[in-house]
This record gives C-alpha cells, sequence and structure tokens, in this order.
C-alpha cells in the first residue's frame, strides 16, 4: 500500500486482467482491512470486490 495526495493506493490483481490500483480514503481502508479475515496477519492473497467508477455495473 502506498499513499498518494493523502489517499491510500492499494494494488489489486483481478483474475482475468493487470493490477488494478484503487486510491481510497485511510477510512475506507481501515473499514475493508478490518473486514478481511486474516487473522492478524497480511492482506496479500485475500479477495477483496470493487467497481470501476463510471462503468456503470
Amino acid at each position: 500500500m502506498g499513499v498518494r495526495d493523502g489517499h491510500c493506493v492499494v494494488t489489486v490483481r483481478p483474475p482475468d486482467g493487470e493490477p488494478v490500483e484503487l486510491v481510497v480514503t485511510f477510512a475506507v481502508r481501515d473499514l475493508f482491512l478490518d473486514r478481511l479475515e486474516t487473522d492478524g496477519g497480511s492482506p496479500i492473497g485475500e479477495q477483496v470486490w470493487y467497481r470501476k467508477r463510471g462503468d456503470g455495473s
């Protein structure tokens, strides 16, 4: 995870494509990290859901 313009940058890799950078607030980052079942370990390899902005899906 990185930081850009005061936001958190998270890189995810869809199963059928290239890595995608998600730029989220730190509050959103904390929310999805808290919901991952990592048992205190790394969130790497965990599944997350996201929607492309303006995609309409």
